[in-house]
């Protein structure tokens, strides 16, 4: 796993074996509100999309903006 900061430019490594895997923790760590001048504009189509696919809304935010057809 790697971790970029962007300020002052850094990438971290890291690296397992971690001790056991849990899909549903996981997926509870994997949200976080962003703060708001960060937050990515979420429209009624990308929230239709998210509830349709069963994952969060910034998880479908992060999809669109890689290409993914929403």
């Amino acid at each position: 796993m790697f971790v970029n900061i962007q300020t002052p430019g850094l990438t971290l490594a890291i690296w397992g074996p971690f001790a056991r895997r849990n899909a549903a923790r996981a997926r509870t760590m994997n949200h976080a509100a962003p703060p708001a001048g960060f937050a990515p504009k979420v429209t009624d189509k990308l929230t239709a999309f998210a509830e349709e696919q069963g994952i969060s809304i910034l998880e479908a935010a992060a999809l669109e903006r890689h290409g993914v057809t929403i």
